[in-house]
Parts: structure tokens; sequence; C-alpha cells
């Protein structure tokens, strides 16, 4: 039997305004990563816009009344991608 979630969360990762370039050579590709519990949420990579990432991605995340959602912005990169930054909320 599944476990019935406590409600549903409602998270837009809009976009960014990043300070420092992580690309020696070109520019970054930034992505978003929302964490709740153990389930992992990603946005498309953007690929134009370096510094100034746009993603206006919404995500419906059924919640089982975790206490903490961790979001990371990272840089693709072949190989091993980059962390940019993270908060916890």
């Amino acid at each position: 039997m599944t476990e019935r979630p406590d409600g549903i969360i409602v998270l837009t990762a809009i976009g960014a305004g990043l300070t420092r370039d992580m690309d020696t050579f070109g520019s970054q590709d930034p992505y978003c990563v929302i964490r709740v519990g153990e389930r992992e949420f990603k946005t498309e990579v953007d690929e134009k816009e370096g510094l100034a990432p746009k993603w206006n991605k919404v995500f419906e995340i059924e919640w089982f009344k975790e206490k903490v959602v961790e979001v990371e912005i990272m840089d693709e990169d072949p190989g091993s991608d980059d962390l940019i930054g993270k908060t916890v909320i």
C-alpha cells in the first residue's frame, strides 16, 4: 500500500542572479536542483543566459511532512557538474 501525501507543495524555480562564473572557458550552463526528502527535481539547463538563468519551472510536489527543502544551483560540465550555490528552506 502506498503512503498518502499530507499535501502538495508548489515550488517555482524562476531564475537566478549569479555573481560568479564557474567556467574558465565559455559560459556556464546553470540548472536548479530541488530536493524534498529523498526525492529530487531538476530544471532544464539554461545554456544561453550564463549569470542570469531563467527557468520558470513549476514543480507540484507531494508533501509527506518533510522538514527540509534543499535548493542547489549547479553548472553542467562534461564529467562532473559544479556547485554554484545552495540554500535550505
